[in-house]
């Protein structure tokens, strides 16, 4: 994504990007764009990241914020499924890490009880099977997926193998085209 950047910018001398989809690839051209004074508008990212206005001011999120996302969850899960444990498969990257922090959030003081296990995953790893093997061996009554499509799909695949049968939850605000 950095050389297609560098050739709108310099070549094409565009006057900003508008609507780029994804939070690695345009982690990546943040502080090449800023520098070049090509703002990135409505960056279709819900990373908290992308609310900075005094350090990246010319950057501009569309996605409501992922640490905003959790809570709702979590008042779902503690009504209808009080005391049970959960464990979290999460991408290692600011979308897993932000919704992470949301689920804590939304869980307050019973996040460290409810939650029994978290497993991160690398966007270049082949599979997330050893990470729900791992959240299984926990045991927890809910499995929330914050997976983008090709490792929420494994994930959902990998349970089924494993005849486990968890309460399972997946992130939304992901598309086939950002796997």
């Amino acid at each position: 994504m950095v050389e297609q950047a560098r050739k709108l910018v310099e070549s094409d001398e565009v006057l900003l990007i508008f609507n780029p989809l994804g939070t690695p690839g345009n982690t990546a051209i943040q502080k090449y764009m800023n520098a070049k004074k090509v703002p990135q508008i409505f960056v279709s990212t819900g990373a908290a990241k992308w609310n900075d206005p005094k350090n990246f001011p010319l950057d501009h999120g569309l996605a409501a914020q992922l640490p905003g996302r959790g809570p709702h969850l979590c008042q779902y899960i503690l009504k209808n499924y009080p005391g049970k444990t959960i464990g979290i498969l999460y991408q290692n990257d600011d979308f897993g890490k932000d919704y992470l922090i949301g689920l804590r959030d939304g869980l307050g003081d019973q996040a460290n009880k409810l939650i029994i296990v978290e497993s991160s995953y690398e966007t270049s790893s082949p599979t997330v099977d050893s990470q729900v093997v791992q959240i299984k061996g926990a045991n927890p009554d809910i499995f929330v997926n914050i997976a983008t499509p090709k490792f929420a799909a494994q994930a959902i695949k990998k349970v089924a193998e494993l005849a486990w049968h968890p309460v399972q939850f997946l992130t939304n605000g992901r598309s086939p085209s950002e796997a």
